[in-house]
């Protein structure tokens, strides 16, 4: 094979590892001959094919660095400060950036991205389109692929599975052999752990843990509490994370927001009457969030969404027969009927 690169005598010692300078003898992809790049051990860490390459500046402190049986090949490119070593692989058109370390017998293929101070090791692998960035780590065996989007002070390892549009962030920790996938959002900070699956444009954040064989999906907003059960089979435990309330007796106390006249915010015909049943002719009976029905949640969900004009709303307290409950989704209650109890001024 005809050889791009030779090592120069521009020497330095890592780890008690002498690494050498490369330079190109030949132009490829975007390098062109006698261009210096980073430092190898040895040749067994850059192929000669391919367009992979370690860059690297004589005059700058920005040099990428493979060592020890870490192998570059394919059209991978390391940068900046990045450390590959140990018996590390990066493959594919992979781009490592920044101050990342690959390093025990990590893989990193495809077209992945990883850039800032990202630490992926042990047998953890990074493929297809995923971006990784700012403090994240990846380790022990896990897994992330597809498009996921993974970074703040994210933890992933166990045999965790991150894959599809995922979006991962904050303090997130994500292990065992949990799942996050589809369009899925997990942030804030979330603990995912044993079996449990998350997907379908699910979100799980704030100070929550889900384990067990917990599922979150069909656009649940998950942010209470703790769940180890199938979110679309446990109603007691979907109200209680998605909402934050605890049903009593087959009964749920909930509330929204109408205007002072008791009048529903979407339909002016609708007047609420404290005192008596509120009833919903005809409501869509399937698993749609925004639909025909009545809506209640806790009082901080409407707060998020009326914070401009509480001046001319009041809440209302409501009790619901949990088999009046059509669907708890995206953190609110649909429901057939609603008896409703009193009224309380929104400030």
């Amino acid at each position: 094979m005809e050889k791009k690169y030779i090592l120069t005598n521009d020497t330095c010692v890592v780890r008690g590892k002498k690494l050498y300078r490369i330079k190109a003898i030949k132009n490829f992809d975007n390098v062109k001959k006698g261009s210096l790049g980073g430092y190898i051990e040895k040749e067994e860490n850059l192929s000669h094919a391919g367009k992979c390459w370690i860059y690297g500046d004589a005059y700058v402190l920005d040099n990428a660095m493979v060592f020890d049986n870490a192998k570059v090949y394919d059209d991978a490119c390391i940068y900046d400060n990045a450390r590959i070593y140990d018996n590390a692989i990066i493959y594919g058109a992979a781009h490592i950036f920044g101050n990342t370390c690959v390093y025990n017998a990590s893989k990193v293929y495809g077209q992945a991205h990883i850039y800032d101070n990202v630490r992926i090791y042990d047998n953890a692998q990074v493929y297809g389109r995923a971006t990784i960035c700012e403090n994240t780590k990846i380790f022990d065996s896990a897994q992330v692929y597809g498009s996921a989007y993974i970074h703040g002070y994210a933890r992933i390892f166990g045999n965790a599975s991150i894959y599809g549009s995922a979006y991962v962030y904050g303090n997130t920790h994500i292990c065992d052999n949990a799942c996050v996938y589809d369009n899925a959002y997990v942030y804030g900070e979330a603990y995912i752990s044993g079996n449990a699956r998350i997907y379908d444009s699910a979100q799980v954040y704030g100070d929550i843990r889900v384990f067990g064989n917990a599922i979150v999906c069909e656009h649940a907003k998950v942010q209470f509490s703790q769940l180890k059960t199938d979110i679309r089979k446990d109603l007691k435990a979907s109200l209680k994370c998605q909402c934050n309330l605890i049903p009593e007796n087959d009964k749920v106390v909930a509330y929204k927001l109408v205007h002072k006249s008791l009048r529903s915010l979407y339909d002016m015909s609708f007047v609420y009457k404290i005192g008596e049943t509120a009833i919903c002719k005809n409501p869509r009976e399937d698993n749609s969030s925004c639909s025909a029905g009545l809506h209640f949640s806790n009082l901080t969900y409407w707060d998020n969404r009326t914070k401009d004009c509480l001046d001319n709303l009041v809440y209302l307290k409501a009790e619901i027969d949990l088999k009046d409950i059509i669907t708890v989704q995206e953190g609110k209650i649909r429901c057939r009927r609603a008896k409703i109890l009193s009224k309380i001024e929104a400030d």
